[in-house]
């Protein structure tokens, strides 16, 4: 990412990433969190570049699978955070 962003222009290119978990109790309690609707799922589509008519399916399935084979044991999401800094002339 830095050699993209300096072959655009941009100088004082800082890329960071840093790992986070998310732990839950369980995962059901994960299924039914907005972390799951609101971020995951469509960050997921997005990366897949899946329709929505394609993506909503196979999100069930994931979110049933969870519920089941996670349902009373911790379930933790590892989340990459990165941030890229730069500056353009």
């Amino acid at each position: 990412m830095t050699d993209e962003l300096e072959t655009i222009g941009f100088h004082d290119v800082d890329v960071s990433l840093e790992l986070l978990s998310v732990p839950f109790e369980s995962g059901r309690e994960f299924v039914s969190h907005p972390l799951l609707a609101l971020v995951v799922g469509p960050d997921v589509a997005n990366a897949l570049a899946l329709p929505k008519d394609s993506f909503d399916p196979a999100l069930a399935y994931v979110e049933e699978a969870i519920g089941k084979y996670w349902s009373e044991g911790p379930f933790e999401l590892a989340v990459n955070l990165g941030c890229v800094s730069a500056k353009k002339p």
